[in-house]
């Protein structure tokens, strides 16, 4: 399985987009919004590191993690739904 993020790049991720979260909690402790289809998210996956994917179909509490290679990736195909509580914050610049 290839990544699409390569070693070297620089991710911008906002961790304020959907919320604000104290140190050390899993959840939020005050939340504004959701992620919304189309968005790209990141938040620990099962296997304990940190995914960067895109949100597929999303509820309320839980969303759909798609990564961009649908053939190799690793992502809510394999292992389900993830909670919304669980995103760390949004990809907002790549470099």
């Amino acid at each position: 399985m290839l990544p699409t993020i390569r070693p070297g790049t620089i991710l911008l991720m906002n961790r304020l987009a959907y919320g604000f979260r104290l140190p050390f909690q899993k959840g939020y402790a005050l939340r504004w919004s959701a992620p919304a289809p189309g968005d790209i998210v990141v938040f620990p996956s099962p296997d304990g590191v940190l995914a960067v994917k895109r949100v597929g179909d999303a509820d309320a509490a839980r969303f759909m993690a798609l990564g961009d290679n649908a053939g190799e990736s690793y992502d809510s195909r394999q292992y389900g739904p993830i909670r919304v509580d669980s995103v760390i914050g949004n990809i907002v610049g790549v470099k």
